[in-house]
């Protein structure tokens, strides 16, 4: 391998060892957010059950499954 080739390879590497850092960092955002998102859902869904608002309603209204809701109910009680 030449000189040039090895520094072409070092550079491509680099390249890519950046592209898969800026992918994870991307993915680590992209998970924050859904997290985020899903509390915010949780938050509602408590206030609405609050409300006495139906679970089918609040189901609806939030995206949260029947069965999350339910679980978010007992513990409520």
């Amino acid at each position: 391998m030449s000189k040039d080739e090895m520094i072409l390879h070092a550079w491509e590497k680099d390249k890519w060892d950046e592209y898969i850092k800026n992918n994870e960092l991307e993915d680590a955002k992209q998970e924050g957010k859904n997290i985020g998102i899903k509390e915010k859902e949780i938050e509602i869904a408590k206030n609405l059950l609050g409300m006495k608002m139906s679970i089918e309603d609040i189901s609806k209204a939030t995206g949260l499954s029947l069965k999350d809701i339910q679980k978010l109910q007992s513990t409520e009680e």
